[in-house]
């Protein structure tokens, strides 16, 4: 146990700021994952809205084409 308490009293100031640091740095790094998580599932969303907007345009057109080829 008298390594551990030697070691940390080696910690210059500049060794212990550089930690805080990185903590903080780790935390808003979280913070940024959890954000691209939520974005990866809207854009998700909106791919699927817009696929299936696709389809029913494609079908609508294809109905209205065949119109036209009557007349």
């Amino acid at each position: 146990m008298k390594i551990k308490k030697n070691q940390k009293k080696e910690l210059s100031q500049t060794e212990r700021h550089f930690g805080v640091i990185l903590e903080n740095i780790d935390s808003k790094m979280d913070l940024v994952v959890e954000g691209v998580g939520i974005l990866d599932k809207k854009v998700d969303r909106i791919d699927n809205k817009v696929y299936d907007l696709r389809k029913e345009m494609d079908y609508k057109f294809e109905i209205v084409f065949d119109e036209l080829h009557l007349i």
